[in-house]
């Protein structure tokens, strides 16, 4: 049987997941935006 107190434990994790999923997509865009930003500031 599933208790409350289970479905709530994988709840946290799937939120925990997501939020550390979308944090890391998060800052590998802020990345790769800085390496361009320097990019064209050292071309020119």
């Amino acid at each position: 049987m599933t208790t409350i107190k289970h479905v709530g434990e994988q709840g946290a994790v799937v939120v925990g997941a997501a939020a550390a999923f979308t944090a890391a997509v998060y800052l590998a865009q802020f990345a790769a935006d800085a390496v361009v930003f320097l990019g064209e500031w050292v071309l020119r």
